[in-house]
């Protein structure tokens, strides 16, 4: 059986039809461009174990383990689709190691470090409200670090869904930051409403009323209230590359590192609410986990100013 008709059977049947978002369904089908690129044409009788090795430690080159091992996965349930369909297809993917050149980006490289640091980019992030006219990202990624939504759930915001009065933000679905696109919540936990602190709300208001300006200085409507709609954006909401653009030269004029993505906005403030000693099933409630498993296993970073705090107790036990 030629590979591209397995990829083309496997993704009609498998990822197509499944209630997978469109831009996880995207990532398949980026993924499967990628196994095309090293045994398009190929049938898969004719790839060895060993071809199979040396084509992955040919994308290990240039790519972290992660990814491989994301590849390699999709590959092994192309053939395992195959097989349960009685088709004559073996697993040439038998005895796979990565050897990958990109060391693993760890856990430590995905959450600001300190609460001090953390302050120090909100400081930052408000000094820079007063550049609303020509640009929102100060005020999406001050947000982004106080209310620990996902990048593509905050940038899907529209006002009728926040609750300045109550103090609460409800998060029914999202913008696909890098297409601006609308997709389905991520699962069905996503859909959640959180509570704002006071200062969030004040951000809010301040930005509601110099979003009507705006909208009225350049003659534009928002029929759907997005809270991130601005006259500069290609758009009319901010592109996720351009949104990690200023996050990193906000870090950098402080010199903070990691120089973090957007979800490790999201990555820090979970870190600080753990540190503050929030119940983890609360967390869990708070950013959209169905369990506190994976808080636990993804989120669990120590802060600088716990671990001098731990450091301490030990030293007088």
């Amino acid at each position: 059986m030629i590979i591209d008709e397995l990829l083309a059977q496997w993704n009609m049947n498998k990822i197509q039809p499944s209630n997978l978002s469109d831009a996880t369904k995207e990532k398949y089908m980026k993924y499967g461009e990628v196994i095309l690129r090293y045994f398009k044409g190929m049938d898969t009788e004719d790839i060895k174990p060993s071809f199979y090795q040396e084509q992955f430690n040919v994308l290990a080159q240039g790519a972290g383990k992660d990814y491989v091992q994301r590849v390699d996965s999709i590959v092994k349930r192309m053939i395992a689709f195959a097989q349960a369909d009685g088709l004559s297809v073996r697993d040439f993917t038998v005895g796979f190691e990565i050897f990958s050149k990109r060391p693993k980006k760890l856990r430590e490289d995905k959450y600001l470090h300190s609460v001090e640091d953390y302050e120090l980019v909100l400081k930052e992030c408000k000094s820079k409200f007063v550049n609303y006219d020509s640009s929102v990202r100060a005020y999406y990624i001050y947000l982004l670090f106080q209310t620990g939504l996902r990048p593509s759930e905050l940038l899907g915001q529209r006002w009728k869904d926040i609750n300045l009065v109550s103090g609460t933000l409800t998060t029914r679905d999202r913008v696909d930051t890098n297409k601006i696109v609308r997709c389905p919540p991520k699962n069905h936990s996503s859909i959640r409403t959180i509570p704002l602190n006071t200062e969030t709300i004040e951000v809010f208001k301040e930005l509601k009323e110099k979003q009507k300006k705006m909208l009225k200085e350049h003659n534009m409507l928002n029929p759907e209230g997005l809270v991130f709609l601005h006259w500069s954006c290609k758009k009319l909401l901010p592109h996720h590359a351009t949104l990690n653009q200023f996050l990193r030269s906000i870090l950098d004029e402080l010199y903070i590192s990691p120089r973090i993505s957007l979800y490790g906005a999201r990555h820090t403030r979970i870190s600080v609410l753990i540190a503050n000693g929030v119940e983890l099933d609360v967390i869990a409630k708070y950013v959209g986990h169905t369990s506190t498993e994976q808080i636990i296993k993804t989120y669990g970073g120590l802060l600088k100013e716990k671990e001098i705090e731990g450091f301490e107790q030990i030293k007088g036990i």
